[in-house]
């Protein structure tokens, strides 16, 4: 069985509700839709944003680990309908089952009369004559995801030519063997240059996307500009950047090319301290199995995305530090609750409710211009799974409300399903402690 420690909260059921305040868009509900094929399930907010995402799992079998993903085998899909009671009311169900190698991906769609919003929920069957073990459910999946965890960070040894005629390139230091820091902001890696700078890096066709922040380095004092070129064309120009002004945001589309290049210029005033920086540069991978579902499924906001800030909803047990989206390549992990949210309040709450089973874990970060991606999975230890069984995920809910409507409809749901008592600070959770005290 998954153990948790007295904080932790989530369910054998691994459902996610998703509402939509009446305030936040005034008589906008979302529209929640699943594909025909069962592969994926799409909801819509009027003026807050748009998300198309599958579901998943990985299983364990003879000592060999298999990933099953709604959009990689929907042939022969069934789908069923079904109620469920919630604390909120009467839930309508759509079922789908995806046939696999003897194992069966399940998920569920729900509506709940009166509440906007949708309920999710994965799991597998068992259909083979020996036990499997269930590694995790993904009950919310984006091929984002996957290509974001596979982002190769550049160093100074990929590289297939350099010319810097001042000072060496450096990994991880700036021109002056100090720690990158631009606009007061410390970068833990990065590449270091002197103005003039280029570099050049073999792609082969490998990867989808650059994605980088670059600047001034604090302890320059010149004015420098940032140039991306892939197989002779120009992707990205900065224009004149200066000292203390913030890290620019690079995102480009490097499919199908060759060669990458990166320059930088000494802005037309002479070279002196003109010490620039490449940090969080990387370069994420692309497979077939992914750009299938790449262009139809993600998530996109309304608005700019450097509005837009992913982070944890409560206190973490290790450092995780919001972010904008635009600026989040390697995304905001966060446990037990999270959020997506514009300064005007609009925005995207998922916490877990429930029975405490297994941990609820959250990805928020970029998904290239104008996009972001967010995957919601239930670590579930490897429990066994006999044949003939069912094993559900985990539950949580999903708010696209305020943050403090959101954590008070959070709080009020775990106290109505759990039964646990909630305590007076909203912001630390609730208090499984007094009820599962003595099974932890």
């Amino acid at each position: 069985m998954t153990r948790k420690p007295p904080c932790a909260f989530v369910t054998a059921l691994g459902a996610i509700w998703l509402g939509l305040a009446p305030g936040m868009v005034r008589g906008a509900e979302p529209e929640v839709s699943l594909a025909e094929d069962g592969a994926s399930f799409t909801i819509r907010a009027a003026g807050v944003l748009e998300m198309t995402a599958g579901y998943g799992a990985e299983i364990e079998r003879d000592g060999r680990r298999v990933e099953l993903h709604s959009g990689l085998a929907v042939a022969g899909a069934k789908m069923a309908e079904a109620t469920e009671e919630t604390p909120f009311g009467q839930a309508a169900i759509r079922e789908v089952t995806v046939p696999g190698d003897n194992c069966e991906l399940l998920f569920r769609l729900g509506r709940i009369p009166g509440l906007p919003g949708a309920a999710l929920q994965t799991g597998v069957r068992n259909t083979g004559d020996r036990p499997l073990r269930l590694v995790r459910t993904m009950a919310m999946e984006m091929p984002g995801g996957r290509l974001t965890r596979s982002r190769v960070m550049l160093k100074t040894g990929m590289a297939s030519a350099t010319n810097q005629p001042l000072g060496e390139i450096r990994d991880n230091l700036s021109a002056n063997q100090e720690p990158l820091r631009i606009a007061g902001e410390m970068f833990p890696q990065g590449i270091g240059c002197h103005a003039p700078s280029e570099m050049v890096f073999p792609l082969d066709g490998k990867f989808a996307r650059f994605q980088c922040l670059a600047g001034l380095d604090d302890a320059g004092s010149g004015s420098v500009t940032f140039e991306v070129h892939a197989d002779g064309e120009k992707l990205f120009d900065s224009g004149l950047v200066l000292r203390g002004q913030p890290a620019r945001v690079i995102d480009v589309d490097v499919s199908g090319k060759r060669e990458l290049r990166l320059v930088i210029t000494d802005g037309g005033d002479g070279t002196q301290f003109d010490w620039a920086d490449w940090v969080d540069a990387g370069l994420r991978t692309a497979s077939a199995a992914q750009d299938g579902q790449a262009g139809r499924w993600g998530l996109a906001l309304d608005g700019e995305p450097a509005d837009w800030i992913a982070g944890p909803m409560i206190g973490q047990s290790e450092p995780s530090v919001a972010r904008p989206v635009e600026r989040t390549f390697d995304p905001v992990t966060v446990t037990e609750a999270g959020g997506l949210y514009h300064p005007d309040g609009r925005g995207l709450f998922f916490g877990a409710v429930g029975k405490p089973v297994a941990y609820l874990t959250g990805r928020l970060g970029s998904d290239g211009p104008n996009r972001a991606m967010l995957e919601i999975e239930s670590a579930m230890d490897s429990v066994e799974v006999a044949p003939g069984e069912t094993r559900w995920g985990q539950q949580a809910v999903v708010l696209l409300e305020s943050p403090q409507a959101a954590q008070e409809r959070w709080i009020s749901w775990v106290a109505q399903s759990h039964g646990a008592r909630p305590p007076r600070d909203a912001f630390s959770g609730w208090l499984s402690w007094y009820s599962l005290g003595p099974q932890v």
